[in-house]
């Protein structure tokens, strides 16, 4: 398994983008690989982004890909995208929701 971290530069408020995000939230379970995403955001630092899990690392790199672009077609600056592997051991001792 893997872990796709992503932020950008964010300003608004992140109550409002609940709405506005659903139909996004909603495609995103349809990309091939997807697992899981827990969305993240801090209005006092300007970035919002999200914690994906990925069955593979090549799902997770162009996942990545398109998300850039899809956001830089939006008007998103500043994207910066992690790509880790899980330590599924440790990770099942801290119950992760793997």
């Amino acid at each position: 398994m893997i872990i796709l971290q992503c932020d950008f530069d964010f300003v608004g408020d992140l109550a409002e983008q609940t709405e506005a995000m659903r139909p996004l939230a909603e495609s995103i379970c349809r990309e091939p690989g997807f697992i899981w995403k827990i969305w993240t955001g801090s209005t006092a630092d300007g970035k919002a982004g999200g914690i994906y899990l990925f069955d593979t690392r090549e799902h997770a790199q162009a996942y990545a890909a398109m998300h850039e672009q899809r956001l830089a077609a939006m008007g998103v600056v500043n994207f910066r995208a992690l790509i880790l592997d899980v330590q599924q051991p440790l990770s099942a001792i801290t119950r992760a929701p793997l």
